[in-house]
């Protein structure tokens, strides 16, 4: 007697599924990289990774000098820079001095270049420094 198998006429093969499966989550990541930006992922885990005492202590440090807290540069990371206006409205850091912050400083993108500015004549004789690369406060350095 011969056996027969079970007409699988029209079914879907388990691999088939996976695969299916795969696109649709490759598609939903290749959607979301176009509409918002490939840097939306990379992005999702530097805003995590800020040491927030030490960025409080920094600033508290900075206040207790002087009027520089507006432009003086706090380094989170390779080429990513902060002020202390951006620590306290943005990332909703606070140190003893937040007043002194929000009443003196303002974000402007006179002091996104200021830093910049100053950061490219400090760092430009070093290797790896690329001001195309530097985001302060989350904004791209002007290169021109």
């Amino acid at each position: 007697m011969i056996k027969r198998g079970m007409n699988r006429k029209g079914a879907i093969e388990s691999d088939q599924l996976i695969w299916m499966i795969l696109g649709f989550i490759a598609l939903v990541l290749i959607t979301i990289g176009a509409t918002v930006g490939f840097g939306f992922f990379t992005d999702l885990f530097k805003k995590a990774s800020v040491d927030k005492v030490a960025v409080a202590q920094k600033c508290g440090q900075i206040d207790s000098v002087g009027p520089s807290i507006c432009q003086d540069p706090i380094e989170i990371a390779d080429n990513r820079y902060i002020t202390c206006y951006y620590a306290v409205n943005t990332l909703k850091i606070s140190f003893v001095g937040n007043d002194s912050v929000n009443s003196q400083c303002a974000a402007s993108e006179e002091n996104v270049k200021g830093i910049c500015t100053y950061l490219n004549l400090t760092k430009a004789g070093q290797s790896g420094f690329d001001l195309s690369k530097v985001q302060v406060d989350g904004k791209a350095c002007p290169t021109a």
